[in-house]
């Protein structure tokens, strides 16, 4: 109310004041009318004189100028005199009374004026100038045009010197008959030249006349229209009714903002709903009572790679697995069942689902009631792709399985050692005593690098372990390599062979790091070759790299199995029964140590052929400056 109240009165007054301003741009321009007209004899009378002299051929006839002059000032309001300066210099001025002095008066020697009028001749444009102080008394307005005849050969000035008092008077007077200010303003120099000053606050109005040669600006003002008497009743006695309703509809407007509140918390809740719907990792879908799909996520589209065409053809079910489509029915009517009498409106299991090609996906469904109203429900959907982690527990179990394993295996060949000679039934067979011992020692060792293994994988996990990289010879090193693990080769009845190699090939390596890589990869080429057979190892280089390969003559890997070898507790049997052992970490270490080396590590081999597992390494050249 108050505000309608406030825009009616300003409204009334905004009215009110842009007829006061319209009536002000009438009035500024009926004024800028008038002093067109009060120059415009002026300028016509000089126009005149010009075509006059061009006519004459610069010839003046004194006796012809002096009557005809004389008229046009008696017909002219505002003109002092009328003066003609052939060659620059005054010869004739009209009125002479009271101008004697400015006759014969030569520009050029006049430094007060020759400027302007040196100006306008070269211009070749009439000006107007002032207001000046004339010698005569009071302020005049001087119009100066250039004369030029048929050769364009310049003959002089003629100049017309025009009564600023009267002029500015006249328009005084106008503007106060109008019952406004006046204000005139040349705006080439920024300043007022005639009229009164305007206060602030008054309503204004401007008009810009174009003069030969200058610019003014014409300023109309007037006191701004006050309210009336009827508008200020108007005004005090909305307030007080505005007061009086804002007293009783105050409890209104504070429920209106508890609802406004609570649909904006509602809405922001929605809002975060649809972020949280469309970006979740999660596959999320709402779903009718009949199993329509209502809204389905981007992750859903992606995890099971069906397109929205897919999923108008489908319902809730088809994506399940056919074993699956059952319970998942039965828990949805279990869900039905009990939402009216309990809390719990949802339920969590795992299941199979059908992917767009035929695969498989190991998820867990949440699967609720969101909302129930008149029979119409409507389901969310929740899946959780858990393949890998299903995959990763599995893996656990195989690990934990393979250690317990390789951990109880040595222990109780240890153990059953240490117990025979606490016994004391061997005190009497040193020979016996002595293979009891090295059963305890190997079992122990093969304990040891169990444990190392897993201490060295921990370390590379969490990139603690240190390298010495240092430029040593290859072949040296593949050779010493070769003799530690040669007791290791007979206890497996095979033989290591060198076959090519190149002595004058250098590396730069943590010699410690790559030994343990190299042990690996002979002790596993030892544990799975036939017996009475040979594994050649070569040590070849090209421009860039050293390689070393281990070929075996093994059973082979199958290509599907491959990519098992380099990771984590991975081995291709992996059950308790395997006959070799091992933790399944070995060749995970190698690869991640070669690469901590700048190399790299694979495996070629197939079924029934054996394998041939290599190392490559960056090539020391003696020129290179290498930085570690």
């Amino acid at each position: 109310m108050v505000s309608a109240l406030e825009l009616a009165v300003r409204s009334n007054l905004t009215q009110l004041r842009n007829l006061q301003l319209q009536q002000l741009g009438k009035d500024v321009a009926d004024v800028g009318r008038l002093l067109e007209q009060e120059l415009s004899a002026s300028i016509y009378l000089v126009s005149g004189l010009q075509a006059y002299v061009e006519a004459k051929g610069g010839v003046l006839v004194g006796q012809e100028l002096a009557p005809w002059l004389t008229n046009l000032q008696n017909r002219t309001h505002h003109i002092r005199n009328i003066g003609l300066a052939p060659g620059n210099r005054i010869a004739y001025i009209f009125p002479l009374e009271g101008n004697e002095k400015a006759l014969g008066l030569y520009y050029p020697d006049n430094p007060s004026q020759w400027p302007a009028v040196e100006k306008v001749i070269k211009s070749r444009i009439a000006t107007l100038i002032g207001p000046i102080a004339l010698q005569q008394g009071g302020q005049g307005l001087i119009y100066r045009s250039p004369v030029f005849l048929e050769d364009d050969v310049y003959w002089g000035i003629i100049s017309v010197v025009i009564n600023a008092d009267t002029l500015f008077s006249r328009l005084t007077v106008d503007a106060k008959e109008r019952k406004i200010a006046l204000q005139i303003v040349d705006q080439d120099s920024n300043t007022t030249i005639a009229g009164q000053s305007i206060a602030p606050g008054y309503a204004q109005a401007d008009l810009t006349v174009d003069l030969p040669g200058r610019h003014w600006k014409l300023v109309a003002a007037a006191e701004p229209i006050p309210m009336s008497s009827t508008l200020t009743s108007l005004r005090i006695g909305g307030w007080l009714v505005a007061v009086a309703c804002m007293i009783l509809l105050a409890r209104f407007f504070q429920e209106v903002k508890a609802r406004a509140q609570t649909l904006l918390t509602l809405r922001e809740s929605q809002q975060r709903f649809a972020r949280m719907f469309t970006t979740s990792p999660q596959g999320l879908a709402l779903v009718d009572n009949e199993g329509r799909w209502i809204e389905v996520n981007p992750s859903l589209y992606r995890m099971l790679d069906y397109s929205l065409l897919d999923f108008e053809q489908l319902k809730l079910i088809d994506i399940f697995a056919k074993d699956c489509r059952e319970p998942v029915i039965n828990q949805m009517q279990d869900i039905r069942n009990r939402y009216t009498t309990q809390t719990d409106h949802c339920c969590q299991f795992e299941a199979r689902l059908v992917r767009s090609d035929g695969e498989m996906l190991i998820s867990l469904i949440t699967l609720g009631i969101c909302y129930w109203h008149n029979n119409e429900t409507h389901w969310l959907l929740q899946i959780l792709d858990i393949g890998e982690r299903t995959r990763l527990d599995q893996l656990k179990n195989e690990f934990v399985s393979v250690v317990s394993h390789e951990l109880r295996t040595p222990l109780t060949s240890i153990i059953g050692s240490l117990k025979l000679l606490e016994s004391g039934q061997l005190q009497q067979n040193p020979t016996t005593n002595e293979k009891i011992l090295n059963i305890a020692v190997q079992n122990s060792e093969r304990l040891a690098r169990l444990i190392n293994d897993l201490l060295d994988m921990d370390k590379l996990i969490a990139g603690k372990i240190e390298f010495e990289l240092k430029v040593c010879p290859l072949l040296p090193l593949i050779e010493k390599t070769i003799e530690s693990c040669r007791p290791y080769a007979l206890q497996h009845q095979v033989t290591y062979k060198m076959l090519a190699t190149d002595e004058s090939i250098s590396v730069s390596v943590d010699s410690l790091r790559l030994q343990q890589v190299i042990t690996n990869l002979l002790s596993n080429a030892a544990k799975f070759s036939p017996p009475h057979s040979e594994i050649t190892i070569a040590v070849t280089a090209d421009e860039q790299k050293a390689r070393i390969q281990i070929n075996d003559q093994g059973t082979g890997i199958a290509k599907e199995d491959q990519h098992k070898l380099f990771k984590k507790f991975s081995q291709i049997d992996s059950t308790t029964t395997r006959l070799k052992g091992g933790s399944g970490l070995g060749l995970a270490i190698s690869k991640e140590l070669i690469e901590r080396m700048d190399g790299q590590i694979g495996v070629s081999s197939s079924v029934g052929a054996g394998s041939s597992f290599y190392v490559t390494l960056p090539l020391y050249v003696e020129e290179q400056d290498i930085q570690h």
